[in-house]
């Protein structure tokens, strides 16, 4: 212990600068010596190599740190970080630099119950409209779920779903506040969170879409969505989910809610628009954008907020390089006169140093943070004015101006003071921005607020300030952090997805503005060093060269990298965020069937009594494995086991839920699946087969008669209902099978794999060859393999053929194909096994009819 903490000391010092005799465990490391994220990792990585013996250093720990105390603490815990994920590395520590457009997607409902949802502890419904609340607890106590309104959420809540974010709201200003309100309501609880949390989902209503389509003012609430994702970093334990739904009525609103709840699965993030479809945003690689006409008017005046330092400065130069013009850039810096004495020290050890021997010389006594503090703005200021020589030396007119663009009144000042006095404002480039980074259960309202609203906030007085102006150019420095969250920093991912968000609305209402949101990776140089460096490249997240990431800035704002209003720039983004932990090797989900959520298994109904159909119990499994590992590759083949099937026996009243338990094998590509009835019988066992798989030959030419003209397909042969009537049309049946064209009736897919109807009409088709040629009903028992070969294209025709392999008076096995229209495969079924159906009890069995088609 006295070692750790000597060469913690050692290392606090050397990378801070302040001398060891002024520093103690007690001290906090933001307060106290003004140490951020960065500086932490730093620290951290230092000590380990000084104790090589310690375990790698867990980044995810770090944000909880917060005094020099708690960093002796984790090193002597040594605590294990998970595994890291292989990856291919170039130039070094650098990955190659993506260029990701930030788009939406449908997403089909994986039919599985939110996790944490379903239990005996209460559901916590905090804030939001009372009607709505109360519409909300009423709809989910009918499923079964005790849900309980409250205007606060309780300290011991661990299961709370924050309806915050669909409080009304008139102005930009307004919804903004909807972020705060939302943040206070998950902060009361995130102790209770932290340490044994079930559920969180927060909800927010901005388009129902995320903000994507840039509607209205209710962008300024898109940060909730970022709570979310920071919180299911920070509670890995917990299930966390973020909705966006479409305005409605309260009682519209709390049915999709619910049934959101109970279909959606753990999938973090999920929009239900106004049209009844669920989207998902996905951030898609777009190596190759068309340029587009974005010339700056040379005699316009670009504003740039926090241009004068870091990497927005060699950003500014990039373009100024290529286009010298007028810049007037803020920054919250007064550049004032140094003390004297100082002119060639340089770094911060020396200069503090050198400033504790004049306060000593003066009589004075400082402590760190007054130290830290007053050398911090002495390297800020020499770093704004050799920074303003260099933009200068590019031939532009560049002029600064020190306010703080929290100040709404000091912005529209300065604006007004440009305009006059500089030149008409046509361009703005928003970069200014504040961290105060701790986990949300650590973090002051004060902290969460003066990142907010630099970043956020400052965007807005920006935009108002400039309204009236003709702007040609919009450009905002981003996060990634807005994209996946970050822990220890859930005001700062929430006022970057607020940031891009609105840079789509202002894209939408400014037609002939290029507007961009770009959410920037970690940059290599200045506080990154090459211990940092490696943290991130632990993290499979590469550094963007100072150099490379300045010039994609400046094609950026000169139209070179397209109109995508929103983009993700940097090295291995897919991963950041994203624990490289191993799953679990067994994981469980639930489903719950009733007919406000599966309405459609109402036509299926066997003997009387509604049975979820093969298809449906396949679509389960595979979402719960995809829920599980969600990397895992999009193709794959099941072998099926029918033991008991799924029989509802509460389908009209409180729903069955049935238990899906996923498990890996010996075979790491091989998961096995148990589907359980509510009374804990095995419905079905599967075996799941992930990747790629080889498709057998095609069957021969199906040799069938034609199906007589006229005659009906669903007149009773079939037990199936309307909502499974897919078959469109009989090509012909024989002794060999059938060949049909399917169809489905809904407008979206039923099921989130393959649509359920349409895999459920080729097994129809072997019921109804039972029937034409046995005159028995039958019903599916097993398949060895059903392989899904390409996505299902939506809203056309299928052909199907249902070949029979062998067949007998009680059993057949038979071999299915699906192609699309143009003849490609869709999905293949071999040895689909059909078992004749005996007859009730008491009743005489069905009689034979004659071999052919009747």
């Amino acid at each position: 212990s006295q070692d750790a903490t000597r060469l913690l000391l050692e290392v606090v010092a050397d990378k801070t600068g302040y001398p060891v005799e002024m520093l103690s465990l007690d001290m906090e490391l933001e307060a106290g010596l003004g140490i951020d994220s960065i500086k932490r990792v730093q620290i951290l990585s230092a000590l380990q190599e000084k104790l090589p013996e310690l375990a790698a250093v867990d980044a995810n720990a770090l944000a909880a740190l917060n005094t020099l105390g708690e960093i002796v603490a984790f090193a002597e815990a040594g605590r294990t970080a998970p595994a890291i994920k292989p990856m291919t590395k170039v130039n070094g520590n650098t990955l190659s630099m993506q260029r990701l457009a930030v788009e939406i997607e449908p997403a089909p409902a994986p039919g599985l119950v939110t996790p944490g949802l379903l239990g005996n502890d209460v559901v916590w419904l905090a804030g939001g409209p009372p009607d709505l609340a109360a519409a909300l607890s009423l709809a989910l106590g009918k499923a079964g779920i005790a849900a309980r309104a409250v205007a606060e959420c309780p300290a011991d809540a661990r299961a709370v779903i924050v309806l915050s974010g669909l409080e009304p709201a008139g102005d930009a200003s307004a919804y903004a506040a909807l972020n705060e309100q939302a943040f206070r309501q998950v902060q009361a609880c995130a102790d209770a969170m932290a340490e044994g949390g079930r559920l969180l989902v927060t909800v927010q209503s901005t388009g129902g879409d995320f903000g994507l389509s840039g509607a209205g003012p209710n962008v300024w609430s898109a940060g909730i969505a970022a709570l979310a994702k920071t919180a299911a970093l920070e509670w890995p334990h917990a299930s966390i989910r973020a909705i966006d739904i479409a305005a409605g009525t309260a009682e519209t609103t709390a049915e999709r809610l619910t049934v959101e709840l109970l279909t959606g699965g753990s999938q973090l993030e999920v929009a239900l628009d106004g049209e009844g479809r669920r989207l998902s945003p996905k951030a898609v690689l777009r190596p190759d954008p068309q340029a587009v006409s974005a010339a700056f008017p040379a005699d316009g005046v670009l504003l740039v907020s926090g241009g004068a330092r870091g990497v927005t400065a060699a950003c500014l130069q990039a373009l100024l390089s290529r286009e010298p013009g007028k810049v007037a850039i803020l920054g919250r810096t007064a550049l004032r006169p140094e003390p004297e004495g100082l002119a060639g020290i340089t770094g911060d050890a020396d200069l503090k140093r050198a400033r504790m021997q004049q306060a000593a010389a003066e009589g004075r006594k400082v402590t760190p943070q007054e130290l830290g503090a007053e050398v911090r703005d002495i390297l800020a200021i020499r770093e704004i004015k050799a920074n303003l020589d260099r933009l200068a030396a590019t031939g532009a007119d560049v002029r600064y101006f020190a306010v703080d663009v929290a100040d709404a009144a000091a912005v529209s000042a300065v604006a007004e003071e440009i305009r006059t006095g500089f030149g008409q404002l046509r361009g703005l480039v928003h970069a200014a921005g504040v961290l105060a980074d701790k986990e949300i259960r650590h973090k002051s309202l004060e902290q969460f607020r003066r990142v907010m609203t630099t970043k956020a906030g400052g965007l807005r007085n920006l935009l108002d300030a400039t309204a009236d102006d003709p702007l040609t150019h919009i450009v905002c420095f981003s996060s990634v952090a807005a994209w996946r969250g970050n822990i220890g920093q859930v005001d700062y991912a929430m006022a970057n997805d607020v940031l891009n968000r609105v840079c789509r609305a202002e894209r939408a209402r400014r037609k002939t503005c290029l507007v961009k949101a770009i959410g920037w990776g970690p940059w290599a140089g200045g506080m990154v060093d090459a211990g940092l460096e490696a943290h991130f490249a632990a993290m499979g997240v590469g550094l963007i060269p100072l150099e490379e990431g300045a010039r994609f800035f400046a094609d950026a704002f000169q139209g070179l990298d397209g109109d995508a209003p929103e983009l993700l720039y940097g090295g291995g983004l897919a991963s950041f965020g994203i624990s490289a932990e191993e799953p679990e090797d067994a994981h469980v989900f639930e489903a719950r069937l009733h007919r406000d959520t599966h309405p459609w298994i109402s036509s299926h109904m066997v003997r009387g009594k509604p049975v979820a159909p093969l298809a449906a119990a396949h679509d389960l499994a595979l979402q719960a494995v995809r829920q599980w590992l969600p990397h895992a590759p999009a193709q794959s083949s099941a072998t099926i086991h029918v033991e008991k099937g799924m029989v509802l026996e509460g389908f009209e009243s409180g729903g069955d839920v049935f238990r899906i338990e996923c498990r890996r094998t010996d075979a790491r590509d091989r998961i096995a699946v148990r589907i359980l009835c509510p009374d804990g019988a095995v419905a079905y066992r599967l075996e799941l087969r992930l990747g790629e798989q080889t498709a057998a030959p095609a069957p021969a030419h199906l040799e069938v008669a034609p199906w007589p003209e006229g005659k009906a397909v669903y007149d009773g042969r079939l037990f199936h209902g309307p909502a499974l009537h897919v078959i469109e049309q009989i090509d012909g049946l024989g002794e060999g099978g059938v060949a049909a064209v399917l169809r489905s009736c809904h407008p979206q897919a039923i099921g989130a794999s393959a649509p359920i109807d349409l895999l459920d009409g080729g097994l129809q088709l072997a019921v109804l060859w039972g029937h034409e040629q046995l005159g028995k009903e039958s019903l599916p028992t097993g398949i060895e393999a059903l392989q899904l070969v390409r996505p299902w294209p939506p809203g056309q025709a299928v052909r199907c053929e249902a070949v029979l392999n062998t067949g007998g008076q009680l059993t057949s096995e038979w071999t299915l194909r699906f192609t699309d229209e143009a003849g490609a495969f869709l999905a293949v079924i071999e040895g689909l096994k059909m078992h004749v159906l005996p007859s009730p009890k008491g009743s005489p069995a069905s009689p034979p009819v004659s071999q052919g088609v009747a």
